[in-house]
């Protein structure tokens, strides 16, 4: 893979974001600026900031791209991250360059494109 854009909500009083460890914003920003090519982008909750839904966590949507930032397979889906591991797990996934396979139990959707 030649990178990797990572999209994460940006809502401050996002209840999925809440439930998150309390270091998982900075720890997945410290990934994306070491993979190379990878970029963080901030938008509306993933999940639309609903506190009806049961997942508790942050999801993430990582796409993987070449160096123009075109894509170059689908976009997962992964997430709740609600456990310091996930997080870990998902943070040293993308420093490795995001290799396929993703790690299976922190993905929960595949976007196809």
């Amino acid at each position: 893979m030649n990178g990797v854009t990572v999209v994460a909500c940006g809502v401050e009083a996002c209840p999925h974001a809440a439930a998150s460890p309390h270091d998982c914003d900075d720890e997945l920003r410290a990934a994306i600026r070491a993979t190379p090519h990878g970029v963080l982008v901030r938008s509306g909750c993933l999940q639309g900031c609903s506190t009806a839904t049961t997942s508790a966590g942050a999801t993430v949507l990582v796409q993987p791209c070449d160096v123009h930032r075109r894509p170059t397979g689908p976009a997962l889906v992964m997430g709740p991250l609600h456990e310091p591991a996930d997080v870990a797990e998902c943070c040293a996934w993308l420093r490795a360059g995001a290799p396929a396979p993703a790690p299976s139990h922190l993905v929960c959707g595949v976007l196809a494109g």
